[in-house]
């Protein structure tokens, strides 16, 4: 994965799943050099992963989001595209997150630092693909 680069190819694919776009706009930046594909809702973003030519790496999604979690499109997404590797992210605490089931060890909290969210990356790319449990 090429993060640093804007003049490289994208090697991975990304798909930035938050209502907010500045969020959005940020994340793209850090992952400059990738493709980084966006969304404002689940149905967005599964519109995007249900594009047969459209692979997508990690699914990068915020858990509360306008119309659904970003856990229930992480089930959706790993139907449309088994491969799919998952980070969520989130500004709210554990008390409100343990409703949603996350699995272990997916999730960056929000505010993050461009170092921060590039090394989440790169150790989740790094990882076999996980079951969702």
């Amino acid at each position: 994965m090429v993060i640093d680069s804007p003049a490289a190819a994208p090697t991975s694919t990304f798909l930035v799943v938050d209502d907010d776009p500045l969020i959005r706009r940020v994340i793209r930046r850090i992952l400059r050099g990738s493709l980084v594909l966006e969304a404002a809702s689940v149905q967005e973003a599964e519109a995007v992963l249900a594009t047969p030519e459209r692979r997508v790496d990690l699914l990068l999604s915020d858990v509360v989001l306008p119309d659904g979690d970003g856990y229930e499109l992480s089930e959706r997404a790993r139907a449309l595209q088994p491969w799919i590797r998952l980070l969520f992210m989130s500004g709210y605490g554990p008390g409100v997150l343990a409703q949603y089931g996350l699995p272990r060890g997916t999730l960056v909290a929000k505010p993050f630092t461009a170092e921060q969210l590039r090394g989440r990356v790169l150790e989740e790319l790094g990882r076999p693909v996980q079951p969702l449990i």
